[in-house]
């Protein structure tokens, strides 16, 4: 991930900006040890839950995933031979996503103020992810570890809105308010 610069910091959570690498994988017809031989291309547990995320790469639906932090060259090197015979899609977004990391013990509080989900830490788990409108803007919101952070993923051209919607939450959530 490429950082942008844009940061904010107050009691009870953080908010760091970035450009990550994006793609996106669709596959038709795919053999059964598909997500096996992926698995094994991108060395790590190719996702097959509904809304999970593993070694940065999130299960959006049945035949569609989002491969992110990767380097299109690095994808398309490794996306062929694993696909084989299978018909798929592959697009890149270089460019085309900002992510905001939304980090620390009040960081459930505030992304509940933008989606309707339910961030706690027990329903929210590490390795989860989510398509939802934040803020009212289409987004991904995926819990990649352990720690109290999110990532929220949205389309870089709303990335001003989502600078000024995030100052005012944070403002507002710092106040209580």
């Amino acid at each position: 991930m490429r950082d942008d610069g844009f940061s904010l910091k107050t009691r009870g959570h953080s908010v760091e900006e970035s450009t990550p690498d994006f793609s996106i994988l669709r596959i038709h017809g795919a053999p059964q040890d598909m997500t096996e031989r992926l698995s094994a291309a991108f060395k790590t547990q190719w996702p097959t839950a509904p809304n999970t995320i593993s070694g940065g790469v999130c299960r959006l639906s049945p035949r569609e995933w989002a491969i992110i932090g990767r380097s299109p060259d690095d994808i398309d090197q490794r996306i062929a031979p694993s696909c084989g015979a299978a018909l798929f899609h592959l697009a890149h977004y270089r460019g085309g996503k900002s992510c905001w990391r939304i980090a620390g013990d009040g960081a459930p509080d505030l992304l509940s103020r933008g989606a309707q989900l339910d961030f706690h830490r027990s329903a929210f788990r590490a390795g989860a992810a989510a398509q939802t409108l934040f803020a009212n803007v289409d987004a991904l919101v995926a819990k990649p570890g352990d720690e109290s952070a999110f990532d929220v993923y949205v389309d870089a051209p709303y990335k001003d809105y989502m600078r000024t919607w995030l100052t005012v939450a944070s403002r507002l959530a710092a106040d209580g308010a």
